[in-house]
Formats: C-alpha cells, sequence, structure tokens
C-alpha cells in the first residue's frame, strides 16, 4: 500500500530514436497509430496499448484500449514527447512523435509495419524470436539461477549477454538492418542484463523467504552503474524503462542506513531531514544524466500531488540543469498552482479546525452523528488507490442518499490546501475531516491501519462493526453490508 514515501522512490527516462532529434523532444507532438486485424472474427472488442511517459509515474505504462471496428480495423490518435517502444498484446512496434504507422496483424501477431520505424520494427520483432530467453522461462531454471551467490550471478547474466550478441551478429549477418536497428538491439540487450542484475536482490529474497534488507550484495556487484552506457538515456526500450525503475529505487534505497534514518525522519514528522537524507542517497548512488533525471522525478512527484508548499520549500534548481527536465516541472508547478485555487467545496461537509475534534477522536465523531451507520474512509490526496476508490463511493452515497449513513473521510498527512483543493476538483461529497498527526496515529492504532486506503464501519450504537471494512469497488457487496446495519438498532 502506498505511502507518501513510496511516492518518492519512482522514476523518469528521457530518450530519443526513431526520427526525431534531440531538440525536437520537448513539445508532445500528435502520432498517428492504424491498424488491420485480418482475422479477429469479432474475438475482440478493444486492442490495447501501452505507452510510456519519460515523467509522470501515473502514465509511466500508460494503457489504452482502442476499439476494433467490425472489418479489424482501430486507429489510435494520440500524443507522443519522445520515441519509444509501444508494447501490445500482438507485439511491440516503435514509434516517434508524427509518425504515421499501420500494422497488420495475422495469427494475434504483428506481421507487418508501414511507417518511418517500419523496418526497425520487423527486424526487432524477428530478433526478439532468435534469442532463447523463453527456454529460460521455467520455474526449475530461475529456482536455479537464484541459488547461486551475487557474483556467480552476475557472471550467469553476462555469459548469457555474451550469448545474445553472438546471436545478434548472426541475425545481421543474415537480415537487411540498419544503424538504428543495432542500437537498438544493443541497448535492449543490455538493458535486459543490468534490469536482471538490479532485480536479483528482490528475486533471491523472494525466492528464499528472507527480508531483501538482510542481504548482502558486494560493492562490486554495482560497478556496472557507473558506466556511460547504464547512464544514457537515448532510447526507452521496455527493459531500458524496467531498468531505470530498478536503478532508481536503489539510489533511494542505499544504504540501507540511510534509508532507516529517512524513514524515521519522516514518520517523526522531520520532512526537512527526510528529503535532505533522500537527496544526498541519489548524489551518491547516480551520476551524469542519471542523477539529473533521478532529481527530477523526486521533486516532481510532490507536484503530481499538487503538493506546491513542499516543493517551494524543498526544490533546489542548481541540482537540475537539463532544459527539458526543467520545463517539465516549471509545467507541471504551474498546473499544480492552478489546481490549488479551487477550494469551493458546496458538496461536502468539512472540518479543517482540529479544535472542533477532543482528545478522544473517535468518541467524538460518534457523538457528531447519532444514531447513523458510519462508513469510514482513511484516504490522502497523493495517494492513487484511494482516490480510484472514489468514483465508486460516489455512486454509493448516491445510493444511499435518504438513508441514515454517514460516509465519513478522514485524511492524514498532506497540508489543508492540497486537501481542500482536491475536494473542489474531484468534487467529492460527504463529511470530511483533516486530521493532524496524533489524531491519525490514535486512529490508525485502533483500526490496525497498515496502509491507505483503509475502510471501516461503525453502528447505529457507536461499536465498532468492521475495522477493515469492503471498499467501495466491492459496490454491491458493500451496499448489502450497509442495508444490513440499517436494519439493525433501528430506533
Amino acid at each position: 500500500m502506498p505511502s507518501k514515501i513510496h511516492l518518492l522512490i519512482l522514476f523518469i527516462v528521457i530518450l530519443s530514436g526513431c526520427s526525431a532529434g534531440k531538440n525536437d523532444q520537448q513539445e508532445e507532438v500528435s502520432t498517428i497509430i492504424t491498424g488491420t486485424i485480418i482475422d479477429n472474427d469479432g474475438h475482440f472488442d478493444y486492442a490495447e496499448f501501452n505507452f510510456r511517459n519519460i515523467i509522470d509515474i501515473r502514465k509511466n505504462f500508460r494503457s489504452t484500449k482502442i476499439k476494433i471496428e467490425k472489418n479489424g480495423t482501430f486507429r489510435i490518435d494520440t500524443l507522443l514527447q519522445y520515441p519509444q517502444e509501444i508494447s501490445t498484446e500482438y507485439g511491440s512496434v516503435f514509434c516517434s512523435p508524427g509518425d504515421s504507422i499501420a500494422l497488420i496483424i495475422k495469427h494475434f501477431n504483428i506481421s507487418d509495419v508501414q511507417g518511418t520505424c517500419g523496418k526497425l520494427s520487423i527486424n526487432l520483432l524477428e530478433f526478439h524470436k532468435n534469442i532463447p530467453r523463453y527456454q529460460y522461462g521455467g520455474r526449475e531454471y530461475f529456482d536455479t539461477i537464484f541459488q547461486l551467490s551475487p557474483l556467480a550471478y552476475k557472471d550467469h547474466i553476462n555469459k548469457r549477454e555474451q550469448q545474445y550478441f553472438k546471436l545478434l551478429e548472426k541475425f545481421k549477418s543474415e537480415s537487411s538492418t540498419s544503424l538504428k536497428f543495432d542500437k537498438w538491439a544493443t541497448d535492449m540487450l543490455k538493458s535486459e542484463s543490468w534490469y536482471d542484475l538490479m532485480a536479483y536482490p528482490y528475486q533471491y529474497a523472494r525466492r528464499h523467504k528472507i527480508d531483501q534488507n538482510g542481504l548482502d550484495m558486494p560493492d562490486s556487484y554495482y560497478t556496472f552503474l557507473s558506466s556511460s552506457e547504464a547512464n544514457n538515456f537515448d532510447l526507452l526500450s521496455e527493459y531500458r524503462t524496467l531498468f531505470i525503475l530498478t536503478y532508481f529505487q536503489y539510489a533511494l534505497s542505499t544504504p540501507r542506513d540511510s534509508l532507516k534514518k529517512a524513514e524515521e525522519f519522516f514518520t517523526k514528522g522531520d520532512t526537512a531531514s527526510g528529503i535532505g537524507m533522500k537527496l544526498r542517497m541519489i548524489e551518491r548512488n547516480s551520476n551524469g544524466l542519471a542523477k539529473e533525471l533521478f532529481f527530477t522525478k523526486f521533486f516532481y512527484s510532490s507536484l503530481i500531488v499538487n503538493d506546491v508548499q513542499l516543493f517551494d520549500a524543498y526544490f533546489d534548481p542548481k541540482l537540475i540543469t537539463n532544459e527539458v527536465y526543467l520545463a517539465e516541472l516549471n509545467q507541471k508547478y504551474e498546473s499544480a498552482k492552478q489546481f490549488l485555487l479551487n477550494q469551493s467545496t458546496p458538496g461536502a461537509n468539512i472540518v479543517t479546525s482540529f479544535e472542533d475534534i477532543n482528545s478522544d477522536v473517535l468518541k467524538s465523531m460518534i457523538n457528531s452523528y447519532p444514531d447513523k451507520v458510519i462508513y469510514i474512509d482513511f484516504w490522502a490526496p497523493w495517494c492513487s488507490p484511494c482516490m480510484e476508490e472514489m468514483k465508486y463511493s460516489k455512486q454509493i452515497q448516491e445510493h444511499f442518499k435518504d438513508e441514515e449513513v454517514v460516509f465519513l473521510f478522514l485524511a492524514n498527512n498532506c497540508n489543508e490546501d492540497t486537501w481542500k483543493a482536491t475536494i473542489a476538483n474531484k468534487q467529492l461529497t460527504g463529511e470530511h475531516i483533516l486530521l493532524n498527526r496524533n489524531q491519525y496515529s490514535e486512529l490508525s492504532g485502533l483500526f490496525g491501519i497498515e496502509g491507505i486506503p483503509h475502510y471501516a464501519t461503525i453502528d447505529r450504537k457507536g461499536n465498532i462493526v468492521s475495522k477493515e471494512a469492503l471498499r467501495p469497488s466491492t459496490e454491491n457487496y458493500l451496499k448489502k453490508e450497509l442495508n444490513r446495519l440499517l436494519m439493525e438498532n433501528k430506533p
């Protein structure tokens, strides 16, 4: 479940690709993808395409469903900022901003691609078929390699990479390829190795059922991170993206004692010390463009949740010189400020004064709603799963609008402006209280909250019925439970 700390350990990656030059990569450009599924025969109504965004964590693997017409055709008109690998259920293609490409799909596989990156896409699709990675995909293989020590595993990955590059040279000698293909294929193979190396601690710990933080990784294991190739973000293939994700997580969690100190600072409410520790970890664990990339992503995450106060307090422009990164931060900053201007909440009853709630928080809330069934929602504006549940909550509130049910939303770990603006912009309804740190701590212990969103129910007599109630997205099940509580202890 998400925490504010977790929001700060995600990633950015910047790229270039098939046809656009570096100076053309700052603005999103309309890109058209059309396709024909020769033998769909009505099997599927939609095709799913996965795009990549260089900064916004919510769109880093943006999944878009496209309607397939009865004749098997489809069309996507989307905005792309950078050349990238676009993955589909039929295979992957490579596309640049402004391209117009056409796909032919047979037997649920891409068989032809026309457009600027058409030949490149076909070559890479064919090359993937020559790599024997799927023969290594069985459980027996993974159980074997994750018995290896870190350095033995690293040696295994290096030998596998050498095998893959021999296959690449053979494929190039037998096929008509371009320099662009050589560049993309080389990057994919190296990125696959780097990603697998970065994922080793998690995979090893999971298979051996131990704490990943207890795994002793030798410093020499991570020497590849200092190479110029590992810090060059010209391309955004799937494996390059996964590598950057794990690289960023590594930068913000190493060494372990620094991670522990940072988390302790955040837990105590010492945001300045916590952020300072995180920035020093990025400084220590990355270099070159990777360092600027990670600093950008770190600060951009606060703007995603419209926390302008946090950004203003801790952002240091001297950390970032890349004009593209600075432009993205400025654009998001202005958007966040505009979001905060809306503080009108006519559809919600909000309590902004902590003094309105006495020391016994739960008792105070129950007394405010006598003889009512109370459905409690613990949430925060920065919590994506919390916000995803809100659309279902609105529907359930509408269903019970004439009943004695109170929908009580308890926010935490956010500033008042962001909290109120979120209620206003998302047009949230119900009873809303912004808890202070002590109030949330008291209720968190009482209801056993380990992460948010978290839900609870209280009956008409003020008794806690469920400390971990159903989510709004369960809809019918939750309605049935609330109806049952309404019938009990009816006045």
